[in-house]
């Protein structure tokens, strides 16, 4: 898990990026129930990734620099994205009006 900025605040969210296994089918539903019932509030992830490949450094080490730069742009990302929903207590597809809506202070994260 890193951090993320958000616009116009000066706090940061939780991100986590996923690499899924090939043969699991992910049920975003499922998870959102395992983290609403597992993890507490400030705990959870606000955004979650899925990515293809994980970068690691010489150390073993997961390499974050580059996803602490992307954010969750979506104009950059071509994986899916997912923010949680409070309201809904679940994960939600994080797309081009959510990105929007969140850049112009529309979408509370």
């Amino acid at each position: 898990m890193y951090m993320v900025g958000i616009p116009n605040t000066d706090g940061k969210a939780g991100m986590a990026a996923l690499k899924l296994d090939e043969k699991v089918e992910f049920d975003i539903d499922q998870f959102s129930r395992f983290v609403d019932d597992n993890l507490p509030f400030y705990s959870r992830p606000v955004f979650l990734r899925i990515i293809e490949e994980l970068e690691f450094t010489g150390t073993h080490k997961l390499r974050k620099v580059n996803f602490r730069k992307e954010g969750y742009n979506i104009e950059i990302i071509k994986e899916p994205i997912f923010y949680w929903d409070n309201s809904a207590k679940k994960y939600k597809a994080f797309g081009k009006i959510e990105y929007q809506n969140l850049r112009e202070n529309k979408l509370r994260i």
